[in-house]
């Protein structure tokens, strides 16, 4: 698995993503926040991630990830976040 050293990120408060698919990398994301993570209909989901994101700071690492991958996110509610 792409996720590396996740016990010991987590315990100072990372997530670690490895050059995984971005479709894996925003369900591993949309587990540690609330609501949902979509990438919108016909949106490739290609490219890959590695990131070291802040739990405390998903929105921002989204947000990162989102540009790595030129991408946009609508944000329909706190809890409905659509990446195109």
């Amino acid at each position: 698995r792409a996720l590396k050293d996740t016990s010991a990120a987590w315990r100072d408060g990372f997530i670690v993503i490895d050059d995984i698919p971005l479709g894996e990398a925003l369900a591993e994301i949309d587990r540690y926040r609330p609501g949902f993570i979509m990438l919108a209909p016909g949106t490739a989901a290609q490219g890959r991630v590695t990131a070291r994101l802040s739990i405390w700071a998903l929105d921002t690492g989204l947000a990162a990830v989102a540009a790595s991958q030129g991408l946009s996110i609508a944000r329909l509610t706190d809890y409905l976040i659509i990446l195109h």
